[in-house]
């Protein structure tokens, strides 16, 4: 139903109250390490890129198939800005990773609103970017922010127990492991960060 609606076959379902209204930081975010920024069009040509390469999106860091076209990429980042407008998006809202003194796309991070003032983040690193503190810097970042701006109580990361980097990260960053939400049949491990 959501994949309908997102494409406009089927209305969107209402907005529930207590939504998150996703709104841009209004500081910069980064450290010593890396950056956030909004996604911009130039990023569907590095997107498109890494889609072109064997390995390039390999773990699945981004929401594209091996071989995605440059439309494709476009449209994701199209998406991603749709949901910084908090209008009807299949992906959300997603920040860019880059690399301190770059501009160029190494990574990503997307939020999703779980309900009950609870943001879900999801980080991934491109391949050739991966084991430099990418993940975990950008994971700490995104988790101070919305809690710092008031945008969540209480923001989590859903890992795959098979990925021990990623559990390595969101400890690395702050976030401690809890137990499963009550009614959830996914096997992830919950990792959550919440305000002080």
């Amino acid at each position: 139903d959501e994949a309908a609606a997102w494409a406009g076959l089927m209305a969107a379902p209402p907005t529930p109250p207590g939504a998150i209204l996703w709104t841009a930081p209004a500081h910069r975010l980064a450290d010593d390490r890396v950056r956030l920024r909004l996604p911009r069009p130039a990023d569907a040509r590095a997107l498109h890129a890494y889609a072109g390469r064997d390995d390039g999106l390999d773990g699945g860091w981004a929401p594209l198939p091996a071989g995605a076209t440059l439309a494709d990429c476009r449209a994701v980042v199209a998406d991603w800005l749709a949901g910084w407008r908090n209008e009807r998006s299949f992906h959300g809202p997603a920040l860019i990773v880059t690399p301190v003194g770059e501009a160029t796309l190494a990574g990503l991070v997307t939020l999703t609103d779980r309900g009950g003032q609870v943001a879900e983040l999801s980080y991934g690193i491109a391949p050739d970017r991966r084991g430099l503190g990418y993940a975990r810097a950008a994971a700490r970042l995104t988790g101070q922010w919305l809690l710092r701006d008031r945008l969540a109580g209480l923001v989590e990361l859903r890992i795959d127990p098979a990925n021990a980097a990623s559990r390595r990260a969101a400890l690395a960053a702050g976030f401690t492991q809890a137990p499963a939400v009550a009614g959830d049949d996914a096997d992830d491990l919950r990792f959550v960060l919440r305000r002080r």
